[in-house]
Protein backbone atom coordinates (compact mmCIF):
# COMPACT_ATOMS: atom_id res chain seq x y z
CA UNK A 1 0.00 0.00 0.00
CA UNK A 2 2.38 2.72 -1.23
CA UNK A 3 -0.25 5.44 -1.62
CA UNK A 4 -3.55 4.87 0.14
CA UNK A 5 -6.31 7.33 1.04
CA UNK A 6 -4.22 10.44 0.37
CA UNK A 7 -6.46 13.52 0.42
CA UNK A 8 -4.11 16.17 -1.01
CA UNK A 9 -1.72 14.73 -3.64
CA UNK A 10 -2.62 15.77 -7.22
CA UNK A 11 0.40 14.58 -9.23
CA UNK A 12 2.73 11.64 -8.63
CA UNK A 13 6.07 11.65 -10.44
CA UNK A 14 8.65 8.95 -9.60
CA UNK A 15 11.48 9.40 -12.14
CA UNK A 16 13.91 6.80 -10.73
CA UNK A 17 11.58 3.88 -9.83
CA UNK A 18 11.98 0.77 -12.05
CA UNK A 19 9.54 -1.75 -10.53
CA UNK A 20 6.15 -1.43 -8.85
CA UNK A 21 4.91 -4.00 -6.31
CA UNK A 22 1.36 -4.84 -5.25
CA UNK A 23 -1.40 -2.47 -4.07
CA UNK A 24 0.42 0.61 -5.31
CA UNK A 25 -2.27 3.28 -5.39
CA UNK A 26 -5.83 3.16 -4.02
CA UNK A 27 -8.58 5.53 -2.86
CA UNK A 28 -6.76 8.82 -3.45
CA UNK A 29 -9.41 11.51 -3.87
CA UNK A 30 -7.46 14.26 -5.67
CA UNK A 31 -4.77 12.37 -7.59
CA UNK A 32 -4.99 13.24 -11.32
CA UNK A 33 -1.66 12.36 -12.95
CA UNK A 34 0.86 9.54 -12.53
CA UNK A 35 4.25 9.58 -14.27
CA UNK A 36 6.59 6.60 -13.97
CA UNK A 37 9.12 7.05 -16.79
CA UNK A 38 11.55 4.23 -15.88
CA UNK A 39 9.21 1.54 -14.56
CA UNK A 40 9.37 -1.72 -16.57
CA UNK A 41 7.38 -4.11 -14.36
CA UNK A 42 4.09 -3.65 -12.52
CA UNK A 43 2.83 -6.49 -10.31
CA UNK A 44 -0.83 -6.55 -9.22
CA UNK A 45 -3.54 -4.25 -7.86
CA UNK A 46 -1.82 -1.19 -9.33
CA UNK A 47 -4.65 1.37 -9.41
CA UNK A 48 -7.91 0.92 -7.53
CA UNK A 49 -10.65 3.48 -7.09
CA UNK A 50 -8.85 6.77 -7.71
CA UNK A 51 -11.82 8.83 -8.83
CA UNK A 52 -9.95 11.95 -9.98
CA UNK A 53 -7.22 10.19 -11.97
CA UNK A 54 -7.16 11.43 -15.60
CA UNK A 55 -3.86 10.36 -17.16
CA UNK A 56 -1.35 7.56 -16.70
CA UNK A 57 2.06 7.73 -18.41
CA UNK A 58 4.09 4.49 -18.43
CA UNK A 59 6.43 4.83 -21.44
CA UNK A 60 8.78 1.92 -20.60
CA UNK A 61 6.54 -0.68 -18.94
CA UNK A 62 6.93 -4.12 -20.58
CA UNK A 63 5.05 -6.44 -18.19
CA UNK A 64 1.81 -5.87 -16.25
CA UNK A 65 0.37 -8.24 -13.63
CA UNK A 66 -3.21 -8.87 -12.46
CA UNK A 67 -5.77 -6.20 -11.58
CA UNK A 68 -3.92 -3.34 -13.20
CA UNK A 69 -6.68 -0.75 -13.12
CA UNK A 70 -10.04 -1.08 -11.39
CA UNK A 71 -12.83 1.50 -11.08
CA UNK A 72 -10.99 4.73 -11.90
CA UNK A 73 -14.04 6.42 -13.38
CA UNK A 74 -12.35 9.54 -14.84
CA UNK A 75 -9.25 7.87 -16.29
CA UNK A 76 -9.12 8.95 -19.94
CA UNK A 77 -5.61 8.23 -21.16
CA UNK A 78 -3.07 5.43 -20.67
CA UNK A 79 0.31 5.54 -22.42
CA UNK A 80 1.81 2.03 -22.76
CA UNK A 81 3.89 2.01 -25.96
CA UNK A 82 6.25 -0.83 -24.93
CA UNK A 83 4.12 -3.27 -22.95
CA UNK A 84 4.39 -6.85 -24.30
CA UNK A 85 2.54 -8.94 -21.72
CA UNK A 86 -0.62 -8.17 -19.74
CA UNK A 87 -2.06 -10.61 -17.18
CA UNK A 88 -5.74 -10.75 -16.17
CA UNK A 89 -8.20 -7.97 -15.27
CA UNK A 90 -6.60 -5.09 -17.13
CA UNK A 91 -8.85 -2.00 -16.81
CA UNK A 92 -11.76 -3.71 -15.14
CA UNK A 93 -14.96 -1.74 -14.50
CA UNK A 94 -15.90 1.84 -15.35
CA UNK A 95 -12.95 3.75 -16.75
CA UNK A 96 -13.41 6.65 -19.21
CA UNK A 97 -10.79 5.58 -21.77
CA UNK A 98 -12.05 6.08 -25.32
CA UNK A 99 -8.99 5.05 -27.35
CA UNK A 100 -6.46 2.38 -26.38
CA UNK A 101 -3.31 1.70 -28.38
CA UNK A 102 -0.94 -1.13 -27.41
CA UNK A 103 1.45 -1.33 -30.37
CA UNK A 104 3.83 -3.98 -28.95
CA UNK A 105 1.59 -6.18 -26.81
CA UNK A 106 1.67 -9.87 -27.78
CA UNK A 107 -0.14 -11.66 -24.95
CA UNK A 108 -3.20 -10.62 -22.93
CA UNK A 109 -4.84 -12.63 -20.13
CA UNK A 110 -8.48 -13.03 -19.08
CA UNK A 111 -11.02 -10.24 -18.56
CA UNK A 112 -9.16 -7.68 -20.62
CA UNK A 113 -10.97 -4.33 -20.60
CA UNK A 114 -14.14 -5.73 -19.07
CA UNK A 115 -17.18 -3.47 -18.72
CA UNK A 116 -15.87 -0.08 -19.80
CA UNK A 117 -18.64 1.85 -21.52
CA UNK A 118 -16.44 4.57 -23.06
CA UNK A 119 -14.01 2.51 -25.15
CA UNK A 120 -14.51 3.23 -28.86
CA UNK A 121 -11.26 1.99 -30.43
CA UNK A 122 -8.66 -0.68 -29.69
CA UNK A 123 -5.42 -1.00 -31.67
CA UNK A 124 -2.98 -3.88 -31.08
CA UNK A 125 -1.18 -4.75 -34.35
CA UNK A 126 1.08 -7.42 -32.79
CA UNK A 127 -1.38 -9.11 -30.44
CA UNK A 128 -1.29 -12.91 -30.87
CA UNK A 129 -2.98 -14.44 -27.81
CA UNK A 130 -5.89 -13.38 -25.59
CA UNK A 131 -7.66 -14.99 -22.63
CA UNK A 132 -11.39 -15.47 -22.10
CA UNK A 133 -13.79 -12.52 -21.80
CA UNK A 134 -11.66 -10.39 -24.10
CA UNK A 135 -13.28 -6.91 -24.47
CA UNK A 136 -16.50 -8.12 -22.84
CA UNK A 137 -19.34 -5.61 -22.40
CA UNK A 138 -17.89 -2.65 -24.30
CA UNK A 139 -20.95 -1.51 -26.22
CA UNK A 140 -19.39 1.69 -27.58
CA UNK A 141 -16.56 -0.11 -29.41
CA UNK A 142 -16.41 1.07 -33.04
CA UNK A 143 -12.89 0.21 -34.15
CA UNK A 144 -11.06 -3.08 -33.53
CA UNK A 145 -7.64 -3.66 -35.13
CA UNK A 146 -5.96 -6.95 -34.15
CA UNK A 147 -4.56 -8.40 -37.42
CA UNK A 148 -2.20 -11.02 -35.89
CA UNK A 149 -4.50 -12.65 -33.33
CA UNK A 150 -4.04 -16.42 -33.48
CA UNK A 151 -6.04 -18.21 -30.74
CA UNK A 152 -9.42 -18.39 -32.40
CA UNK A 153 -11.15 -20.15 -29.48
CA UNK A 154 -11.00 -17.09 -27.20
CA UNK A 155 -12.14 -14.58 -29.81
CA UNK A 156 -15.23 -16.51 -30.93
CA UNK A 157 -17.36 -15.04 -28.11
CA UNK A 158 -16.35 -11.54 -29.17
CA UNK A 159 -17.10 -12.31 -32.82
CA UNK A 160 -20.54 -13.62 -31.87
CA UNK A 161 -21.48 -10.47 -29.96
CA UNK A 162 -23.74 -7.83 -31.44
CA UNK A 163 -21.61 -4.74 -31.93
CA UNK A 164 -21.78 -2.09 -34.61
CA UNK A 165 -18.18 -1.67 -35.76
CA UNK A 166 -17.03 0.91 -38.29
CA UNK A 167 -13.52 -0.60 -38.52
CA UNK A 168 -12.63 -4.28 -38.14
CA UNK A 169 -9.20 -5.74 -38.95
CA UNK A 170 -8.50 -9.40 -38.11
CA UNK A 171 -6.28 -12.05 -39.68
CA UNK A 172 -7.38 -13.22 -43.14
CA UNK A 173 -8.94 -16.45 -41.90
CA UNK A 174 -11.19 -14.68 -39.39
CA UNK A 175 -12.07 -11.90 -41.83
CA UNK A 176 -13.30 -14.58 -44.27
CA UNK A 177 -15.34 -16.40 -41.61
CA UNK A 178 -19.10 -16.38 -41.06
CA UNK A 179 -19.22 -15.17 -37.47
CA UNK A 180 -22.06 -12.68 -36.81
CA UNK A 181 -19.77 -9.75 -35.98
CA UNK A 182 -17.73 -10.29 -39.14
CA UNK A 183 -20.84 -10.65 -41.31
CA UNK A 184 -22.51 -7.55 -39.80
CA UNK A 185 -19.35 -5.52 -40.35
CA UNK A 186 -19.09 -6.66 -43.99
CA UNK A 187 -22.75 -5.82 -44.57
CA UNK A 188 -22.29 -2.38 -43.02
CA UNK A 189 -19.11 -1.78 -45.01
CA UNK A 190 -20.80 -2.79 -48.30
CA UNK A 191 -23.75 -0.51 -47.54
CA UNK A 192 -21.40 2.42 -46.85
CA UNK A 193 -19.51 1.70 -50.06
CA UNK A 194 -22.76 1.57 -52.02
CA UNK A 195 -23.90 4.90 -50.55
CA UNK A 196 -20.52 6.44 -51.31
CA UNK A 197 -20.72 5.36 -54.95
CA UNK A 198 -24.27 6.68 -55.26
CA UNK A 199 -23.17 9.99 -53.75
CA UNK A 200 -20.25 10.28 -56.20
CA UNK A 201 -22.52 9.37 -59.11
CA UNK A 202 -25.10 12.00 -58.15
CA UNK A 203 -22.35 14.56 -57.71
CA UNK A 204 -21.06 13.87 -61.23
CA UNK A 205 -24.58 14.28 -62.63
CA UNK A 206 -24.97 17.58 -60.80
CA UNK A 207 -21.65 18.86 -62.17
CA UNK A 208 -22.62 17.77 -65.68
CA UNK A 209 -25.94 19.61 -65.43
CA UNK A 210 -24.17 22.76 -64.28
CA UNK A 211 -21.79 22.50 -67.26
CA UNK A 212 -24.71 22.03 -69.71
CA UNK A 213 -26.56 25.07 -68.31
CA UNK A 214 -23.53 27.24 -69.02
Amino acid sequence: DFLYHNKSLVKLDLPMVKEIGSSFCAHNDRLKYILLPKVKTIKYAFLIYNQSLIELDLPNVEWIGNDFCNSNTNLKKINLPKVKTIESNFCYLNNSIEHLSLPKVKTIGTDFFHYNQSLSSFYAPNLKKVGTEFLAINFCLKSLIIPKLENKENIIKLLNRKMSLDVLVLNDKLMNSNYPLVLSYKKKFLLKEKRRKIFLFMKRIEETCKYVRR
